[in-house]
């Protein structure tokens, strides 16, 4: 029974702290451009919308008896194109996550130590090797970092949530700016995204019949804390909430934002290594290197020639990647309840209707994120 309980811990922490990164750090910022209110709406619509996709997801899965990750589930439902699609995907979001945890990290431990974001470059490559070589450990180290990270990240918060409902003010959360009202869209759907890691959670857990509850719970874990967290922290700073929160209050809290993104890396990276080996047949240690190098390379040029902003990636990255990904994931869902290896420990229900207002939920996403990138 033991044994049964820790897989489950193991499991909906990594789901959870898959999710819970770079997006979760940014999300107060763009709840405080629209207005509370509407950020809040937009934390309930896309948490409901993400975690069916996630069911769906997890329902593909269970209904297969071979070890895929998203594109080789996609080349098996619907052929080599669906997994070219959703290859273009994972590759865009993941490297997207991974450099935007490298900004974020760099950021944000040259602000603890020096106050000052002069040595984030610097800080970024130190942290990119400390990540590359922990990523070695594969998925029994990981998880390990997962339980870890997410049990502290809850303390963390629960401690920040507590000491700044003092300072909220009424009129931070009573303001809105409808003509920003869609600018959260990205950032929320990018905070929600772990799809990356519901095929390492199954490894995990071992248990199918639990499967259900850890995505459900899993989930509900980042709207949890994303939603108290948001109230507190554009209740306190208002529409002056820095890009990544954690740097607008004290050293304590900027630490919560570097367990955060060093527990999200570790996850992220082992799944999207996972995936090589997996659907690509590439080695453990090939793939290590190529996603790890050319993070790299992107994260430097990025920072010396000050292209994009950390939420310019996590938001363009969310919408575009988020919307492909789903729409491809409901579509593998409805032909794998056709051509099922096996009976899968739950079911839910698809439709047409559904899969077009998701999809439509999306373009307004991504028409939002190019909208924003060109002002």
């Amino acid at each position: 029974m033991v044994k049964k309980r820790g897989n489950l811990f193991g499991a909906i922490a990594i789901l959870a702290g898959t999710a819970i990164g770079a997006g979760y750090l940014g999300i107060p910022y763009v709840v405080a451009q629209s207005g509370f209110a509407i950020g809040l709406f937009h934390l309930v619509l896309i948490g409901i919308i993400i975690l069916l996709i996630n069911l769906y997801y997890g329902e593909i899965i269970l209904r297969s008896k071979e070890d895929h990750h998203l594109p080789g589930d996609a080349e098996k439902y619907l052929g080599r194109s669906g997994k070219l699609i959703v290859f273009i995907g994972v590759l865009f979001i993941n490297y997207s996550a991974l450099i935007a945890y490298l900004i974020g990290e760099g950021e944000s431990i040259s602000n603890l130590f020096f106050n000052t974001s002069e040595y984030s470059l610097h800080i970024g490559i130190l942290f990119w090797i400390i990540m590359t070589a922990l990523s070695y450990g594969g998925l029994k180290r990981v998880k390990k970092v997962e339980i870890f990270g997410v049990s502290i990240m809850a303390l963390i918060s629960m401690v920040l949530v507590l000491s700044l409902l003092k300072n909220i003010k009424i009129e931070n959360l009573t303001t809105f700016h409808f003509n920003n009202t869609l600018i959260p869209m990205g950032v929320i759907i990018f905070a929600y995204l772990a799809f990356s890691d519901l095929k390492e959670s199954s490894l995990v857990l071992k248990n199918n019949k639990l499967y259900k509850k850890t995505i459900i719970i899993g989930t509900i874990i980042p709207f949890i804390l994303y939603s108290f967290l948001t109230l507190s922290v554009v209740g306190s700073l208002g529409i002056d909430v820095p890009e990544i929160f954690t740097l607008g209050l004290n050293k304590f809290f900027i630490s919560l934002g570097i367990i955060t993104m060093f527990t999200s890396f570790a996850a992220l990276n082992t799944a999207f290594i996972d995936m090589y080996n997996f659907d690509f047949k590439i080695s453990k240690n090939k793939a290590l290197f190529l996603i790890n190098i050319t993070v790299l390379i992107f994260f430097i040029v990025i920072k010396l020639f000050n292209l994009v902003t950390f939420i310019n990636i996590i938001g363009i990255a969310g919408a575009i990647s988020g919307g492909i990904l789903a729409f491809i994931i409901l579509l593998i869902n409805k032909k794998a309840k056709q051509e099922s290896e096996r009976k899968p420990e739950y079911s839910i229900p698809i439709n047409w209707f559904i899969i077009a207002v998701i999809s439509i939920i999306f373009v307004l996403a991504v028409v939002m994120e190019i909208i924003t990138l060109l002002r």
